[in-house]
């Protein structure tokens, strides 16, 4: 009977270990990424916009090709990540939700390891494979373009983040191609 005490204590208080850093994980949104060593020593930074205004979330200093930011979970949406680099910054979209996010910053740009940050790379790469394959003309590009950013809303409906990404950062493709039919 001793020795089932002694296990209790010994298990309990691991259980509860074990469980609490689970749960400070599903409250944690964690980027870990790696980039070309050219940006070593460059700051990246982490944004949204509120009210019009840019609102840093968190930077971190890139060292031997790798950076990370951790942040509290508290809803999802889609930021931004951003080295500057002069007069053109690099900008990567990245969708915070709890979990691990990777990123991959250089000739070829990557983001996921988390459900929504999947459904965005998908994104971002049935939106640029759009744009590598339309050949015709502008003024029916442009038309082309407004039909897919609406296909694309429609068909990320279930995933309210990555729609409203989309919506706010191509809605003006949309926007203009209703104003060309009146």
């Amino acid at each position: 009977m001793k020795e089932m005490n002694w296990l209790k204590a010994l298990i309990y208080p691991a259980l509860f270990m074990v469980m609490t850093g689970c749960n400070n994980a599903i409250h944690e949104t964690s980027i870990s990424g790696k980039t070309t060593d050219e940006w070593n020593g460059q700051t990246i930074s982490l944004y949204t916009y509120q009210n019009g205004n840019k609102k840093i979330l968190a930077n971190s200093i890139i060292e031997k090709g790798k950076f990370s930011i951790k942040l509290p979970y508290d809803s999802s949406y889609v930021a931004t990540l951003s080295i500057d680099m002069g007069m053109i910054p690099y900008l990567q979209p990245v969708a915070l939700e709890a979990g691990k996010i990777k990123v991959l910053i250089g000739e070829e740009s990557y983001v996921g390891g988390t459900p929504l940050n999947d459904l965005l790379q998908t994104f971002m790469i049935d939106k640029a494979l759009f744009i590598a394959n339309d050949t015709i003309g502008e003024e029916e590009s442009s038309k082309r373009f407004a039909t897919f950013i609406q296909q694309q809303i429609e068909k990320y409906k279930e995933a309210p983040a990555v729609a409203d990404f989309i919506k706010r950062a191509y809605g003006e493709s949309i926007s203009a191609t209703n104003t060309d039919k009146k």
